[in-house]
């Protein structure tokens, strides 16, 4: 701690009084006779002594005041800096957590980001399951034909499906979309007691041909299952016995 020289020469101190009556000659109060005198003692304490001259008429009187100012300790200043680093610690502790907090709030923002892109990929994959790509697909049956024409074609009640169309004035069934396709076909006939055949023809020609079981008094049929390539504008019938009692046939195309 620095010592504080004490100044032992009288010296003048200035005073504003603001009460106008103070002024003039019936200041009781003189600043130029007021001194003041500092003076070192131990333990780095000082004294401070304080003579005032009061005039009232034609009396004077001095009044001495005396102060003891004692130094602050080093252990109230080690105290003092000791919390403020306990202030600038907790600030940076807290600015810490506020930046971890920060980088917390981020992470978990990408993650919901992450969660949303999945989500809307995933809602893609539902829209797309639900409305998948139109495949060519035929679905055609044959109920009950009282009698075949003379060509001995089946007709065809009903054609559903995408890419196929009924022909031939429902005897046929024509393909509008070129590939390859998986064709399965059933034909279901009375009783059999004579050999017989079911056959399947493109374009009016020989494609496949089955024969039909001889089983006595009980119903029997046919079936058709291959794949072949079609060709667009293709026309497929099927040629039975006027035995028979209805027929189905489906096809899809496989692949592109």
């Amino acid at each position: 701690m620095e010592s504080i020289e004490a100044e032992e020469e009288d010296t003048e101190t200035d005073i504003t009084v603001e009460d106008g009556d103070l002024k003039g000659r019936d200041n009781p109060l003189d600043p130029a006779k007021i001194r003041r005198k500092l003076t070192p003692l131990k333990d780095y304490k000082f004294q401070l002594e304080l003579a005032v001259k009061i005039r009232i008429f034609q009396s004077a009187w001095t009044a001495k005041y005396l102060f003891q100012l004692e130094p602050v300790t080093l252990d109230r200043i080690d105290i003092l800096e000791a919390k403020l680093r306990d202030i600038e610690y907790e600030l940076e502790k807290t600015k810490n957590n506020l930046d971890d907090e920060k980088r917390g709030r981020e992470i978990v923002e990408e993650e919901l980001n992450e969660m949303k892109d999945k989500l809307a990929d995933l809602e893609k994959a539902i829209v797309k399951t639900n409305n998948p790509k139109a495949h060519e697909r035929l679905k055609a049956a044959s109920r009950n034909v009282a009698e075949l024409n003379d060509k001995g074609q089946l007709q065809w009640n009903s054609v559903k499906g995408l890419g196929f169309e009924p022909s031939s004035g429902g005897y046929g069934v024509r393909v509008l979309v070129a590939g390859w396709y998986m064709v399965n076909a059933t034909v279901y006939l009375a009783p059999q007691t004579v050999g017989t055949s079911v056959k399947l023809q493109l374009n009016g020609n020989y494609l496949r041909s089955q024969p039909a079981p001889i089983n006595g008094k009980q119903n029997t049929s046919v079936t058709f299952a291959f794949v072949t390539n079609l060709k667009k504008n293709d026309e497929l019938t099927i040629i039975a016995t006027d035995s028979q009692v209805g027929a189905d046939l489906d096809a899809f195309r496989v692949g592109k």
